[in-house]
């Protein structure tokens, strides 16, 4: 398991985007550059004393060689596990909070090809990067975005000054004028390559339509914010080293069920599946991958398990720990 740096930072600002989202400004403690980002790379963001369970991976808005400052955009959820809700309601301008440095699980691939990128509510985020980072290139690029009113459009406005008519699409869902993923994969041309975040059923319904029309999996980028809306079973797991067999819920992640079963000791991060800190290695059984850390050619290989998000296809798995 890895155990990540962290970087000291104070909000500088904070804008509210929308009722619901709010850009939180954050610059280096120490007033250093911080490190290089590019679009579509993440931070994962903490309370400096670790005494709220703030631990969540938030998409940097601003990718830049030398940043000044992170800018996050972060909605706040009903069901949060209480990190949204400490960041909209508890910070303000000034205080300190842990980062992270930034990693990347969804660039930009360097193929000479259209690149068409969609998004749905806060999806928007690695979107709006990557038309910064595309726009500074001079690449050409399409934009379909779909968010619920008007008023909860994100970056709308920013996304107009820096697009032409042509090249971004707005889709109000409240309206008659929806995104239709049929029609924008029907006119996309063969060589496109498409980025997407949104909603999972979004992204579902985006893959498909390209596997129907015969695109291939190489074509097809995508990042996921929302993982555990999954039906889920229990199972059991084995910790090798002790023999002890803990039984996971369906409720709980497998994180949760062994250190309520007395291994604190195990260390997580993110709770996301991003951040690779819970990664274990795994001597048996057939997990289902839910992170999006470990390659593809990585969870094939079924020898290791991100266990912050990540279950069990077989009823047991067994954890080299």
């Amino acid at each position: 398991m890895s155990q990540l740096q962290q970087i000291d930072v104070h909000v500088s600002a904070i804008r509210q985007l929308t009722p619901r989202i709010k850009q939180f400004h954050l610059r280096a403690h120490d007033g250093t550059i911080l490190p290089a980002c590019s679009a579509g790379s993440h931070i994962i963001v903490s309370a400096p004393d670790n005494a709220v369970a703030l631990h969540h991976a938030y998409t940097i808005t601003n990718p830049a060689a030398t940043p000044i400052e992170y800018r996050i955009a972060v909605q706040r959820e009903e069901l949060s596990r209480g990190g949204s809700h400490y960041l909209h309601d508890v910070v303000t301008v000034g205080q300190c909070l842990r980062i992270t440095p930034p990693k990347n699980l969804f660039p930009l691939q360097a193929i000479a090809a259209p690149v068409v990128l969609i998004a749905a509510g806060i999806g928007i985020t690695p979107i709006y990067a990557f038309v910064q980072q595309l726009n500074a290139s001079g690449e050409s690029f399409i934009v379909h975005y779909s968010y619920r009113g008007n008023e909860n459009a994100a970056f709308r406005a920013e996304l107009r000054s820096m697009c032409s008519r042509d090249n971004l699409h707005l889709y109000d869902s409240r309206s008659e004028h929806k995104l239709n993923v049929d029609a924008v994969i029907d006119g996309l041309p063969s060589n496109a390559q498409v980025y997407v975040c949104g909603p999972n059923r979004m992204i579902d319904a985006v893959q498909a339509a390209m596997q129907q029309r015969g695109f291939s999996a190489a074509q097809f980028h995508c990042e996921r914010f929302v993982i555990a809306d999954q039906v889920s079973q229990g199972f059991t797991v084995i910790m090798a080293k002790s023999g002890q067999q803990v039984v996971v819920p369906p409720e709980q992640s497998i994180l949760q069920a062994l250190q309520q079963a007395g291994r604190r000791d195990l260390a997580s991060l993110c709770c996301d599946g991003v951040c690779g800190t819970c990664e274990l290695p795994l001597l048996e059984g057939e997990a289902e991958h839910r992170d999006q850390y470990l390659t593809d050619s990585e969870k094939v290989a079924q020898k290791a398990i991100l266990i912050c998000v990540s279950r069990a296809k077989s009823a047991r798995l067994v954890l080299d720990i």
